[in-house]
């Protein structure tokens, strides 16, 4: 399927440096790309940090310098992004569909059962959300731990976001401009468009570059794949600056963005950091992108 970029800026701040950690053939599950990022004090590269190699190479890379960005980081791909996701069956409220679990938050956790382990995925809904439906659950690496409790691991985030229009179905749809989830109603394949990949209800990491046989691989949002699939992994260049929650941006988000995107703060202590208070050129171009976006 042939794509034409359109409406890309002209000149990009730069975004922070990304580089491979694990090669794919050296693939490893999601526990323990966490572990080992962990260990050697390394950031795993969002969903939208990911986004700008993805989709600028091949035909078309050229605006973003896309070519080379998608040569420094492809023997990675497949790979997990640092995006934990959490989503419930379409049109059950999170209370419903959650199970009580313990005293964290709100006591309720939407619950994941890997099928090839059989290791439960945990993540809490803090209470401001036990009533939303049609929306997902997302902290980003290293906003969150991985708490091994036995058969369970339970994702401890210190900042939680919401997209309150979560895409109920497989399909392509447009993006909140934060995190770069898909949402809204389904439209046609576009360069701004992105394959939604999910099940019924799941938690875990949100996969790139996995194909699912939808034609561009390059445009999933793989919110399906269990977190016991060995992938590789792309983390952040100890030598930039640490960036906000994906969004490239060297400033702390806004509580409310386009009307899609909430973030909770939890209890828990947080990490900070610099703040320039200005709006990267491809957050702004993505925020452009859904505002002119109808669904």
């Amino acid at each position: 399927m042939a794509l034409c970029t359109r409406l890309q800026p002209k000149k990009v701040q730069k975004l922070p440096d990304i580089k491979v950690f694990i090669k794919f053939i050296e693939g490893v599950p999601f526990e323990e790309a966490l572990a080992r990022a962990q260990v050697e004090n390394h950031i795993i590269a969002s969903n939208m940090r990911l986004y700008i190699p993805l989709a600028s190479h091949g035909e078309w890379g050229t605006a973003y310098s896309g070519n080379e960005a998608w040569k420094n980081i492809q023997d990675a791909f497949p790979c997990w992004s640092g995006t934990m996701a959490a989503y419930t069956e379409p049109g059950k409220r999170f209370k419903k569909a959650a199970e009580k679990t313990s005293t964290l938050g709100s006591g309720y956790s939407i619950i994941y059962t890997d099928p090839q382990t059989n290791i439960r995925w945990l993540f809490p809904v803090p209470d401001e959300h036990l009533d939303r439906k049609n929306a997902l659950l997302v902290s980003e690496h290293p906003n969150y731990k991985v708490l091994v409790d036995g058969n369970d691991r339970i994702v401890l985030a210190a900042r939680v976001g919401l997209i309150k229009n979560f895409a109920a179905k497989e399909g392509w749809y447009p993006t909140d401009p934060r995190y770069l989830i898909p949402i809204g109603r389904a439209i046609s394949p576009t360069v701004e468009a992105s394959y939604n990949a999910r099940i019924s209800a799941r938690v875990g990491p949100i996969a790139r570059g996995y194909n699912v046989c939808v034609g561009n691989n390059r445009q999933i949002v793989n919110l399906a794949q269990p977190p016991s699939m060995a992938f590789g992994v792309v983390v952040l260049q100890k030598s930039t600056p640490q960036f906000v929650e994906g969004t490239g941006s060297y400033r702390k988000p806004p509580h409310e963005v386009g009307g899609e995107t909430s973030e909770t703060r939890n209890p828990e202590p947080d990490i900070e950091r610099p703040d320039d208070g200005k709006k990267t050129q491809e957050e702004g171009f993505l925020q452009r992108l859904a505002k002119a976006m109808t669904f």
